[in-house]
């Protein structure tokens, strides 16, 4: 492949009429190189990508962080009820951390 790369390229400086190689006005390239270039842009936007997708995934948990938070705190009084008539705070995390779950997956479907 590098012989079939120096005929062309020699072939290519004669007819451009160029007497160093420095000088070319041009390149050759094997598909083996083009392969290798367009193999180091996919990984490029992988990467971007996947960072991208990283931060969304970290915006989008506080975004319900804070409405969750501030679901807690608009319903202190139930939550206040239900420890009086036995609840656990097992049982109150479970429920705000179902409603949470549940509000994200709907929020995914809609999102998609």
């Amino acid at each position: 492949m590098t012989q079939a790369k120096a005929e062309i390229t020699s072939l290519l400086l004669q007819r451009h009429n160029i007497v160093s190689p420095e000088m070319a006005d041009f390149s050759v390239l094997s598909q083996k190189d083009m392969l290798e270039a367009s193999a180091s842009i996919a990984d490029t936007l992988t990467i971007l990508l996947a960072s991208i997708a990283g931060i969304s995934l970290i915006v989008g948990g506080i975004g319900i962080m804070n409405m969750m938070m501030t679901t807690v705190t608009e319903r202190t009084r139930e939550i206040g009820l239900r420890k009086a008539i036995g609840a656990k705070r097992l049982d109150i995390s479970l429920q705000f951390l179902a409603e949470a779950v549940m509000l994200t997956f709907v929020g995914g479907v809609l999102g998609i």
